[in-house]
């Protein structure tokens, strides 16, 4: 559907329809499982772009799980809010890995055997290759990671490989931060930050066309605006009712939140408490 002036842009889609730039958290996607039995409605939509060049193919922005649980459920479609760059409605950034509750040691020397890697002690050189990944200890010291060839292939596998090295020995939280200073105050238990270079749309979308993935928590990405809580009854998303039917259902849907007034636009940057 065409979203109605200064709305979010929703849609029924077929759930086979998507495609990830990011690995499914496995640990995630069972609890999702469950709620969308429990609860009955899909509490927020995905967040997807139309992938260039293809008809009805979209890129996850935001809610692999998602799309995964809906996948294992059986659910034919799936509503997602679409998103288009040449609107201006997307922003990415990049998610820092913080590492808790384990030792560097065995990172390090894991990572140090990257193959067509250079490891560099401390920040890297001014000229040369940039760096893909650098990994910085609780004491705020640096190491870097260096990909041989500047290709976004080479770039993405680089990335795999170090987080490969970190994923199941640790927790893991997300922050923005570039920097370990302040961090222990948080965390205690801190082992070390891992902080990504910066990959952009086009990298993300050619990500997708070649079935390239990042592991998952990574990208970041602002959408604005940005439809939350839309608890969307997942009875119009099941069953055997036409693509066409199930949007014609939305559409009405939608209308109606609008003339009830069940829909409030907030225009600060928002924290919310009850996720």
């Amino acid at each position: 559907m065409t979203a109605p002036h200064d709305l979010p842009e929703l849609q029924v889609v077929p759930t086979s329809s998507l495609r990830a730039h990011e690995e499914v958290e496995r640990d995630r996607v069972d609890p999702i499982v469950r709620s969308l039995g429990g609860e009955g409605v899909l509490r927020n939509p995905l967040i997807v772009m139309p992938l260039p060049g293809r008809a009805e193919a979209y890129l996850i922005l935001d809610g692999a799980n998602r799309s995964l649980a809906f996948q294992e459920l059986g659910i034919p479609h799936i509503l997602v809010q679409i998103v288009r760059p040449e609107f201006q409605q997307i922003e990415v950034k990049r998610w820092s890995h913080v590492l808790l509750g384990g030792s560097l040691e065995p990172v390090i020397a894991e990572m140090q055997r990257i193959a067509g890697a250079r490891w560099v002690e401390g920040r890297p050189p001014a000229e040369g290759p940039a760096a893909v990944v650098r990994l910085i200890d609780a004491s705020d010291r640096e190491h870097t990671i260096l990909a041989a060839e500047d290709s976004l292939k080479e770039r993405v596998r680089v990335v795999q490989e170090a987080a490969a090295t970190y994923l199941n020995d640790f927790r893991i939280e997300r922050t923005v931060t570039r920097s370990a200073r302040g961090l222990r105050e948080i965390y205690p238990d801190l082992s070390g930050l891992v902080v990504f270079s910066r990959f952009s749309l086009d990298d993300v979308v050619e990500m997708a066309q070649h079935d390239w993935t990042f592991p998952a928590g990574l990208t970041r990405f602002i959408v604005s605006p940005r439809a939350l809580h839309v608890n969307y009854p997942m009875q119009e998303l099941q069953g055997s009712a036409s693509l066409r039917a199930k949007r014609r259902r939305l559409q009405d849907w939608v209308r109606r939140q609008v003339r009830e007034r069940r829909m409030r636009f907030y225009a600060e940057s928002t924290f919310l408490f009850d996720e």
